[in-house]
Protein backbone atom coordinates (compact mmCIF):
# COMPACT_ATOMS: atom_id res chain seq x y z
CA UNK A 1 0.00 0.00 0.00
CA UNK A 2 1.26 3.09 -1.01
CA UNK A 3 0.47 7.20 0.70
CA UNK A 4 -1.54 9.46 -1.38
CA UNK A 5 -0.86 12.86 0.06
CA UNK A 6 -3.11 15.65 -0.72
CA UNK A 7 -0.82 18.26 -2.60
CA UNK A 8 -3.50 20.76 -2.81
CA UNK A 9 -4.13 20.47 0.74
CA UNK A 10 -0.70 20.95 1.47
CA UNK A 11 0.09 23.55 -0.07
CA UNK A 12 -2.97 25.85 1.72
CA UNK A 13 -1.72 24.41 4.88
CA UNK A 14 2.03 25.75 4.14
CA UNK A 15 0.35 29.11 2.43
CA UNK A 16 -1.29 29.50 6.26
CA UNK A 17 1.74 28.33 8.07
CA UNK A 18 3.11 30.85 6.03
CA UNK A 19 1.13 33.88 6.96
CA UNK A 20 0.47 32.57 10.63
CA UNK A 21 4.55 33.06 11.13
CA UNK A 22 4.83 36.62 9.33
CA UNK A 23 1.83 37.97 11.47
CA UNK A 24 3.68 36.31 14.68
CA UNK A 25 7.35 38.41 13.46
CA UNK A 26 4.92 41.57 12.95
CA UNK A 27 3.97 41.40 16.62
CA UNK A 28 7.81 40.25 17.78
CA UNK A 29 8.44 43.22 16.56
CA UNK A 30 5.82 45.49 17.38
CA UNK A 31 6.22 44.30 21.02
CA UNK A 32 10.49 45.06 20.80
CA UNK A 33 9.47 48.65 19.91
CA UNK A 34 7.01 48.74 22.91
CA UNK A 35 9.45 47.51 25.52
CA UNK A 36 11.82 50.88 24.17
CA UNK A 37 9.06 52.73 24.66
CA UNK A 38 8.43 51.23 28.37
CA UNK A 39 12.46 52.01 28.66
CA UNK A 40 11.89 55.57 27.33
CA UNK A 41 9.18 56.23 29.69
CA UNK A 42 10.93 54.75 32.37
CA UNK A 43 14.12 56.97 32.56
CA UNK A 44 11.82 59.89 32.17
CA UNK A 45 9.83 59.55 34.73
CA UNK A 46 13.10 58.20 37.19
CA UNK A 47 15.12 61.50 36.02
CA UNK A 48 11.89 63.50 37.25
CA UNK A 49 11.70 61.52 40.16
CA UNK A 50 15.38 62.43 41.61
CA UNK A 51 14.71 66.16 40.90
CA UNK A 52 13.89 67.81 44.49
CA UNK A 53 11.85 70.54 45.12
CA UNK A 54 12.66 74.04 43.20
CA UNK A 55 14.15 75.93 46.69
CA UNK A 56 11.77 78.90 47.34
CA UNK A 57 14.01 82.67 46.75
CA UNK A 58 13.33 85.50 48.71
CA UNK A 59 11.31 87.69 45.95
CA UNK A 60 10.70 91.19 47.25
CA UNK A 61 7.06 92.35 47.76
CA UNK A 62 5.21 94.30 45.09
CA UNK A 63 7.08 98.08 45.41
CA UNK A 64 4.43 99.56 43.08
CA UNK A 65 2.25 100.08 45.47
CA UNK A 66 2.05 100.44 49.56
CA UNK A 67 1.90 96.74 50.48
CA UNK A 68 3.14 96.34 54.55
CA UNK A 69 -0.52 96.08 55.96
CA UNK A 70 -2.83 97.51 53.07
CA UNK A 71 -4.79 93.80 53.22
CA UNK A 72 -5.47 92.15 55.74
CA UNK A 73 -4.42 88.78 57.35
CA UNK A 74 -6.77 86.57 54.68
CA UNK A 75 -4.53 88.20 51.81
CA UNK A 76 -0.87 88.52 53.78
CA UNK A 77 -1.26 91.64 54.94
CA UNK A 78 0.14 92.64 51.16
CA UNK A 79 3.40 90.55 51.64
CA UNK A 80 4.74 88.87 48.57
CA UNK A 81 8.31 86.89 49.68
CA UNK A 82 8.59 83.36 50.59
CA UNK A 83 8.71 82.36 54.08
CA UNK A 84 11.71 80.52 53.64
CA UNK A 85 14.42 83.30 53.38
CA UNK A 86 18.22 83.06 52.60
CA UNK A 87 18.85 85.66 55.46
CA UNK A 88 17.40 86.73 58.44
CA UNK A 89 17.29 90.07 56.70
CA UNK A 90 14.60 90.20 54.04
CA UNK A 91 14.68 92.83 51.32
CA UNK A 92 17.93 94.23 52.67
CA UNK A 93 19.92 94.23 49.32
CA UNK A 94 19.05 97.55 48.46
CA UNK A 95 19.72 99.31 51.30
CA UNK A 96 22.84 97.84 53.24
CA UNK A 97 25.64 96.05 51.80
CA UNK A 98 26.04 91.97 51.64
CA UNK A 99 28.94 91.88 54.19
CA UNK A 100 26.42 93.64 56.63
CA UNK A 101 23.66 90.94 56.24
CA UNK A 102 26.36 88.24 56.93
CA UNK A 103 27.48 89.50 59.85
CA UNK A 104 23.80 90.00 60.68
CA UNK A 105 23.56 86.29 59.62
CA UNK A 106 26.02 85.01 62.17
CA UNK A 107 24.75 86.99 65.38
CA UNK A 108 20.78 85.93 64.69
CA UNK A 109 21.92 82.29 63.83
CA UNK A 110 23.48 81.74 67.23
CA UNK A 111 20.11 83.67 68.78
CA UNK A 112 18.27 81.43 67.11
CA UNK A 113 20.04 78.03 67.72
CA UNK A 114 19.99 79.28 71.59
CA UNK A 115 16.02 79.59 71.53
CA UNK A 116 16.50 82.76 73.19
CA UNK A 117 14.74 84.35 70.17
CA UNK A 118 13.45 83.99 66.28
CA UNK A 119 14.48 87.21 64.39
CA UNK A 120 13.92 89.01 61.44
CA UNK A 121 14.15 92.21 59.93
CA UNK A 122 12.28 93.88 57.65
CA UNK A 123 13.53 96.83 55.12
CA UNK A 124 11.10 99.08 53.09
CA UNK A 125 10.60 102.38 51.98
CA UNK A 126 8.61 104.85 54.11
CA UNK A 127 5.98 105.53 50.72
CA UNK A 128 5.18 101.40 50.40
CA UNK A 129 4.02 101.33 54.26
CA UNK A 130 0.41 101.50 54.24
CA UNK A 131 0.20 101.21 58.48
CA UNK A 132 3.66 102.49 59.76
CA UNK A 133 3.88 101.28 63.33
CA UNK A 134 1.66 98.18 63.28
CA UNK A 135 3.86 96.91 59.90
CA UNK A 136 6.19 95.17 62.23
CA UNK A 137 3.62 93.21 64.08
CA UNK A 138 2.10 91.89 60.20
CA UNK A 139 5.75 90.86 59.29
CA UNK A 140 6.04 88.69 62.77
CA UNK A 141 2.49 87.34 61.83
CA UNK A 142 3.16 86.50 58.22
CA UNK A 143 6.19 84.75 58.63
CA UNK A 144 5.05 83.06 61.34
CA UNK A 145 8.30 83.94 63.94
CA UNK A 146 8.75 81.92 66.57
CA UNK A 147 8.53 78.56 68.18
CA UNK A 148 5.21 76.78 67.22
CA UNK A 149 5.73 74.49 71.03
CA UNK A 150 8.11 74.09 74.19
CA UNK A 151 9.01 76.30 76.69
CA UNK A 152 10.37 78.70 74.16
CA UNK A 153 7.48 78.78 72.24
CA UNK A 154 5.71 81.80 70.63
CA UNK A 155 9.88 83.37 71.12
CA UNK A 156 9.49 85.50 67.78
CA UNK A 157 10.89 88.75 67.27
CA UNK A 158 10.68 91.14 64.39
CA UNK A 159 12.25 94.57 63.72
CA UNK A 160 11.27 96.89 60.51
CA UNK A 161 13.91 99.31 59.21
CA UNK A 162 11.43 102.10 57.84
CA UNK A 163 13.61 104.87 55.54
CA UNK A 164 12.36 107.75 54.45
CA UNK A 165 14.42 108.78 51.41
CA UNK A 166 12.42 112.34 51.02
CA UNK A 167 13.84 113.20 54.78
CA UNK A 168 17.02 110.55 54.68
CA UNK A 169 15.81 109.93 58.09
CA UNK A 170 15.18 105.85 59.47
CA UNK A 171 12.71 105.01 61.62
CA UNK A 172 12.73 101.74 63.54
CA UNK A 173 10.24 99.48 64.82
CA UNK A 174 9.73 96.13 66.51
CA UNK A 175 7.36 93.60 67.37
CA UNK A 176 7.36 90.96 70.23
CA UNK A 177 6.03 87.26 70.26
CA UNK A 178 4.39 86.61 73.21
CA UNK A 179 6.70 84.80 75.44
CA UNK A 180 9.32 86.98 75.51
CA UNK A 181 7.86 89.15 78.38
CA UNK A 182 11.07 90.03 80.11
CA UNK A 183 12.27 92.36 77.08
CA UNK A 184 10.50 94.84 78.28
CA UNK A 185 8.72 97.80 76.24
CA UNK A 186 11.02 100.68 77.96
CA UNK A 187 13.90 99.08 76.86
CA UNK A 188 12.72 98.19 73.28
CA UNK A 189 12.18 101.76 72.70
CA UNK A 190 15.93 102.35 74.28
CA UNK A 191 16.96 100.27 71.21
CA UNK A 192 14.50 101.59 68.82
CA UNK A 193 16.04 104.93 69.25
CA UNK A 194 19.75 103.94 69.33
CA UNK A 195 18.85 102.63 65.90
CA UNK A 196 17.32 105.68 64.64
CA UNK A 197 20.63 107.33 66.34
CA UNK A 198 23.41 105.65 64.97
CA UNK A 199 22.00 106.17 61.41
CA UNK A 200 21.55 109.76 61.92
CA UNK A 201 25.02 110.36 63.04
CA UNK A 202 27.15 107.98 60.99
CA UNK A 203 24.79 108.01 57.63
CA UNK A 204 25.25 104.68 57.67
CA UNK A 205 22.63 102.07 57.40
CA UNK A 206 25.29 99.00 57.68
CA UNK A 207 26.05 100.56 61.01
CA UNK A 208 22.75 101.26 61.93
CA UNK A 209 21.72 97.53 61.09
CA UNK A 210 24.35 95.96 62.36
CA UNK A 211 25.04 98.07 66.20
CA UNK A 212 21.16 97.39 66.13
CA UNK A 213 21.39 94.11 66.30
CA UNK A 214 24.18 93.52 68.23
CA UNK A 215 22.85 96.09 71.17
CA UNK A 216 19.73 93.43 70.95
CA UNK A 217 20.98 90.08 71.00
CA UNK A 218 23.20 91.62 74.45
CA UNK A 219 20.09 92.75 76.12
CA UNK A 220 18.10 89.23 74.89
CA UNK A 221 21.17 87.70 76.80
CA UNK A 222 20.90 88.89 79.76
CA UNK A 223 17.21 88.36 79.66
CA UNK A 224 17.55 84.51 78.82
CA UNK A 225 19.24 81.76 79.25
CA UNK A 226 19.89 79.41 75.99
CA UNK A 227 17.94 76.34 76.03
CA UNK A 228 18.42 73.43 74.46
CA UNK A 229 15.83 70.78 74.51
CA UNK A 230 16.43 66.91 75.21
CA UNK A 231 17.39 65.05 72.60
CA UNK A 232 15.35 62.27 72.09
CA UNK A 233 16.97 58.73 71.99
CA UNK A 234 16.86 56.60 68.58
CA UNK A 235 14.01 53.75 68.55
CA UNK A 236 15.28 51.11 66.41
CA UNK A 237 12.33 50.03 63.78
CA UNK A 238 12.27 46.30 64.16
CA UNK A 239 10.71 43.94 60.95
CA UNK A 240 10.38 47.11 59.03
CA UNK A 241 7.69 46.91 56.66
CA UNK A 242 9.52 48.54 53.54
CA UNK A 243 6.54 47.92 51.61
CA UNK A 244 4.85 50.72 53.51
CA UNK A 245 7.68 53.26 52.21
CA UNK A 246 7.56 52.62 48.75
CA UNK A 247 5.44 56.05 47.02
CA UNK A 248 3.30 55.03 43.85
CA UNK A 249 5.62 56.34 42.11
CA UNK A 250 8.18 54.07 42.65
CA UNK A 251 5.14 51.33 42.88
CA UNK A 252 4.60 52.45 38.81
CA UNK A 253 8.56 51.98 38.29
CA UNK A 254 8.70 48.73 39.43
CA UNK A 255 5.72 47.49 37.46
CA UNK A 256 6.88 48.82 33.97
CA UNK A 257 10.40 47.46 35.10
CA UNK A 258 9.24 44.11 35.42
CA UNK A 259 6.65 44.69 32.37
CA UNK A 260 9.82 45.68 30.88
CA UNK A 261 11.75 42.81 31.92
CA UNK A 262 9.42 40.22 31.04
CA UNK A 263 9.08 41.36 27.54
CA UNK A 264 13.10 41.57 26.85
CA UNK A 265 13.16 37.78 27.84
CA UNK A 266 10.53 37.16 26.27
CA UNK A 267 11.96 38.31 22.72
CA UNK A 268 14.93 36.58 23.94
CA UNK A 269 13.16 33.19 24.08
CA UNK A 270 11.29 33.61 20.74
CA UNK A 271 8.11 33.42 21.46
CA UNK A 272 6.59 36.36 19.46
CA UNK A 273 8.68 34.92 16.60
CA UNK A 274 7.61 31.10 14.48
CA UNK A 275 11.38 30.64 13.98
CA UNK A 276 11.37 27.24 15.75
CA UNK A 277 8.16 25.75 14.46
CA UNK A 278 8.89 24.55 11.04
CA UNK A 279 6.04 21.33 11.38
CA UNK A 280 2.79 21.98 9.75
CA UNK A 281 -0.45 21.55 11.80
CA UNK A 282 -2.40 19.04 9.48
CA UNK A 283 -2.97 15.81 9.86
CA UNK A 284 -2.79 14.21 6.09
CA UNK A 285 -5.06 11.69 4.32
CA UNK A 286 -4.13 8.33 3.43
CA UNK A 287 -6.28 6.24 0.56
CA UNK A 288 -6.05 3.03 0.64
CA UNK A 289 -3.86 1.08 -3.02
CA UNK A 290 -6.65 -0.39 -5.13
CA UNK A 291 -3.33 -2.03 -7.17
CA UNK A 292 -3.41 -4.29 -4.36
CA UNK A 293 -6.14 -6.45 -4.79
CA UNK A 294 -6.60 -6.19 -1.40
CA UNK A 295 -10.47 -5.04 -0.36
CA UNK A 296 -9.94 -4.58 3.26
CA UNK A 297 -8.39 -1.01 2.88
CA UNK A 298 -5.54 -0.86 5.15
CA UNK A 299 -4.66 2.62 6.71
CA UNK A 300 -1.31 3.33 8.75
CA UNK A 301 -1.32 5.55 11.53
CA UNK A 302 -1.95 9.35 11.37
CA UNK A 303 1.32 11.45 12.94
CA UNK A 304 -0.08 13.92 15.10
CA UNK A 305 1.86 17.64 14.52
CA UNK A 306 4.98 17.72 16.27
CA UNK A 307 3.91 20.23 19.08
CA UNK A 308 7.04 21.45 21.06
CA UNK A 309 6.88 22.10 24.75
CA UNK A 310 7.00 26.10 25.25
CA UNK A 311 9.39 26.68 27.66
CA UNK A 312 8.60 29.03 30.46
CA UNK A 313 10.19 32.84 30.52
CA UNK A 314 12.31 32.55 33.71
CA UNK A 315 10.78 34.91 36.03
CA UNK A 316 12.46 38.60 36.32
CA UNK A 317 14.89 38.94 39.48
CA UNK A 318 12.61 41.07 42.33
CA UNK A 319 13.93 44.42 41.94
CA UNK A 320 14.78 46.11 44.51
CA UNK A 321 14.07 50.06 45.25
CA UNK A 322 17.20 52.03 44.36
CA UNK A 323 18.88 53.96 46.78
CA UNK A 324 18.27 57.58 46.08
CA UNK A 325 21.61 59.78 45.68
CA UNK A 326 21.76 62.70 48.22
CA UNK A 327 21.25 65.95 46.80
CA UNK A 328 23.45 68.56 47.44
CA UNK A 329 23.85 70.54 50.71
CA UNK A 330 21.37 73.50 49.57
CA UNK A 331 22.29 76.78 51.11
CA UNK A 332 21.05 77.65 54.92
CA UNK A 333 17.35 78.55 54.72
CA UNK A 334 16.01 81.15 57.43
CA UNK A 335 12.30 81.03 58.38
CA UNK A 336 10.34 81.09 61.48
CA UNK A 337 9.21 77.70 63.69
CA UNK A 338 5.39 78.37 62.92
CA UNK A 339 4.15 80.52 65.92
CA UNK A 340 3.68 83.91 64.49
CA UNK A 341 2.23 84.94 68.14
CA UNK A 342 2.83 88.47 68.91
CA UNK A 343 1.89 90.69 71.59
CA UNK A 344 3.63 94.03 71.59
CA UNK A 345 4.76 96.80 68.52
CA UNK A 346 6.54 99.54 68.47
Amino acid sequence: MTIKPITLKNRADNDKISKKSTHLEILGAYMKKLSLSFLGLFILLFTFSLLGPTPVQAAPADQNGRWCGSTGEADNYGFTFGLSQPHWTVNGEPFVSADAIDQVDVILDRLNADNIANTMILFINAEDVAVGPTCAGYFLNYMMLGNAEGPRADNGFAFVFNFDKATNKLQVHYSVGGSLNALTSPHLKELKRFGEDTYAQTGSMDTALIETIKAFDEYARQQYEPYYPPTPEPQVIVNQDYNQTFSPLLLVFLCLLALLLFIIVAAALGLFSNSGSSTSDYTPRYTPDSNDGNDTPSYRPSSRPYSPTPSRPSSPPPSRPSTPSRPSSPPPSRSGGGSGKTTRTG
